[in-house]
């Protein structure tokens, strides 16, 4: 399949890379319809967290598509699905995502941000080895942990590409307001 890969500073090709396939039973393959380049994206692109940044990573956490395949632990997926899928990787199970504090997630990113930060961060899609090291989705597909929570099913009358602010800008801003009442 093709997908964009971070390959240096300010040097992203278009590279072939193999498939991804179901490697867990919550998984889903997604075929990506849609994507969006977010600012997070430039800041790795800049080589402002080289870093944290390894040649070949696929980029992105911005994206909507099809639901090609599912695990046989995925209950509210079925191949066909229009979805959303958020940026944030989150397992549904520990104490965060109890608390619906899913970028929190302390399963997901077994990753050093916690001895830097003092806390952990969720998993998120093409946002380097310091959240997790997950492939983005600026690809053809992209694989889903934990797609009952990650993936949001969208009608599929729906205009796909008016979807694509809520993968990560429009729940961004949501949960700014939230923060500031």
């Amino acid at each position: 399949m093709k997908a964009a890969t971070w390959t240096g500073t300010k040097s992203i090709t278009l590279d072939t890379v193999p498939k991804p396939t179901i490697t867990a039973a919550k998984d889903a393959i997604v075929h990506i319809t849609n994507c969006t380049i977010c600012g997070s994206d430039l800041h790795m692109y800049a080589g402002e967290m080289n870093v944290a940044m390894e040649k070949g990573l696929i980029m992105g956490h911005e994206a909507i598509g099809i639901v090609e395949e599912v695990g046989s632990e995925v209950k509210n997926l079925k191949v066909g699905d229009l979805v959303v899928i958020c940026p944030v990787i989150s397992c549904g199970e520990c104490l965060y995502c109890k608390r619906k504090e899913f970028s929190l997630c302390d399963t997901t990113n077994p990753s050093e941000v916690e001895a830097m930060y003092g806390h952990r961060l969720s998993g998120i899609f093409g946002y380097s080895k310091l959240t997790g090291g997950y492939p983005g989705n600026q690809s053809e597909y992209c694989r889903v942990p934990n797609a009952d929570l990650v993936c949001v099913k969208a009608p599929k009358s729906t205009p796909a590409a008016s979807l694509l602010g809520f993968a990560d800008v429009t729940p961004t801003a949501w949960h700014g307001n939230e923060l500031a009442e």
